[in-house]
């Protein structure tokens, strides 16, 4: 079966943060980092004003910039890179930084491979906990 015909369900965590906040997803394999990263925004929800960056395997996955791979690692291309694509290599977590500013860290793990249902609308959300820091003025993060 291809990409086009599964899914990842993952769960996406906001490290270092009380209470959790999270978010669970269903996501059609054949996405691409950069597709992952706009249905973070929209889960999450941040606005989409900032940077950002995968990390997986070794290596970092951001819209490309001479600048920064002068300055430090190689970056590969978000919008290349398949989630079905590291999924085959064997990842099962991705760590995604977005706003390098305020450096919201997250934990993308992937729970499970399954078909896609035909009768289904991909990415769909699932459920969730907690609402993002830049929405609330109560929470603190952990120390």
């Amino acid at each position: 079966m291809s990409h086009a015909d599964r899914i990842a369900r993952i769960r996406i965590q906001l490290d270092d943060w009380q209470p959790a906040v999270w978010r669970r997803a269903e996501v059609p394999l054949a996405a691409t980092l950069k597709a992952l990263h706009d249905i973070i925004q929209a889960a999450m929800p941040f606005d989409d004003y900032h940077l950002f960056e995968f990390r997986a395997d070794g290596k970092r996955y951001a819209i490309p910039d001479p600048e920064w791979d002068s300055l430090r690692d190689k970056t590969y291309s978000a919008k290349t890179m398949r989630l079905g694509t590291l999924v085959d290599r064997g990842i099962t977590q991705l760590a995604y930084t977005y706003d390098f500013g305020d450096d919201w860290r997250h934990t993308i793990a992937i729970e499970a491979i399954a078909d896609a249902d035909p009768a289904a609308e991909y990415p769909r959300y699932i459920d969730g906990a907690g609402r993002g820091p830049h929405r609330r003025l109560t929470s603190m993060p952990k120390e």
